[in-house]
């Protein structure tokens, strides 16, 4: 079984999980929209307007993230912009036409889930390491 959890970065840029749902297909549909990302160049400073959104794919069998992403819904230019979680370097990626549309229909499903959420830190009694959106080395 997996799962997906959907929430933004707040002004201290603690992650603030605010959704969650199980479910093989829409994990599977997102992985797989997300895999076909493609590399852009941008200044990190070209995000600044856009909220900054999080998501992350769970192995809920093995209790553990497979992947995670910064994310960011550019409505204007229809693109998500994302940004692998654990990535140092600031590589961005977007994600354009069809996939996009059908990304962001994923994203919705998961935002309508009324699932409870679960508190993966509490059961690992290991905190969430606080990562800066940007590095400054």
């Amino acid at each position: 079984m997996h799962s997906i959890q959907y929430g933004k970065i707040d002004q201290n840029g603690n992650i603030v999980i605010t959704k969650t749902i199980k479910s093989d297909p829409i994990f599977e549909n997102s992985e797989k929209l997300l895999g076909r990302m493609r590399n852009i160049f941008l200044e990190k400073d070209q995000v600044n307007h856009l909220s900054t959104q999080y998501i992350q794919f769970r192995n809920e069998r093995q209790n553990m993230v497979i992947s995670n992403y910064y994310l960011w819904d550019d409505e204007k230019n229809d693109r998500f912009i994302c940004r692998p979680y654990f990535d140092d370097a600031i590589l961005f990626y977007e994600i354009t036409g069809h996939e996009y549309r059908m990304l962001k229909k994923e994203i919705d499903k998961i935002k309508a889930s009324k699932e409870p959420l679960l508190d993966h830190n509490e059961r690992n009694k290991s905190p969430i390491e606080k990562k800066p959106i940007f590095s400054t080395d």
